[in-house]
């Protein structure tokens, strides 16, 4: 899994664990979705964050992370239609 998807599951969480880093926890790629929010480029920055293109080599989000990013890529296709 750690070879095609950007998620660390090294610390084997348990699920509804607390203080587990949420995307909030990268204010930069929070705010560069700020950017690219209802653009066809948002796509593609969803991609880039949920699968991993280094051939294993990223740390990978935490899986409270990734989970945020998977809603946000869901509700964005939904909205983006609209936006068109």
């Amino acid at each position: 899994m750690r070879h095609h998807f950007n998620i660390n599951l090294s610390g084997h969480p348990i699920p509804g664990q607390r203080n587990q880093p949420r995307l909030e926890a990268y204010p930069h790629l929070t705010e560069h979705l700020v950017k690219v929010w209802h653009t066809p480029a948002s796509d593609a920055f969803f991609q880039d964050l949920i699968y991993d293109n280094r051939g294993g080599s990223r740390v990978g989000f935490e899986p409270s992370a990734y989970r945020d990013i998977l809603l946000l890529r869901a509700i964005a296709q939904d909205v983006l239609p609209l936006a068109a």
